[in-house]
């Protein structure tokens, strides 16, 4: 049983088959696609410095500007949310 007639199949079927070519050729390629995900995870060169960089951590003590800043400098760990 078929709900189409017979005369309109053939015609989807050739405008279905280069559509999806069309479409298939458009797309990257597994490896295409990795190789820019894997380009835009390397970092800039402009900023290669920072990614360098030793952090090291201290007291913010000497940086409050109120009384309430002060004493959450005192202890950050009464200060961090959670």
């Amino acid at each position: 049983m078929s709900y189409l007639p017979s005369r309109i199949r053939p015609t989807m079927i050739a405008v279905a088959v280069p559509l999806l070519l069309l479409v298939g050729a458009c797309t990257p390629s597994t490896s295409e696609a990795s190789q820019q995900a894997k380009a835009s995870k390397q970092p800039l060169t402009e900023l290669d410095r920072f990614y360098e960089q030793n952090l090291a951590f201290g007291s913010c003590k000497g940086y409050s500007t109120t009384p309430a800043d002060e004493k959450a400098f005192a202890n950050p760990a009464s200060s961090a949310p959670g």
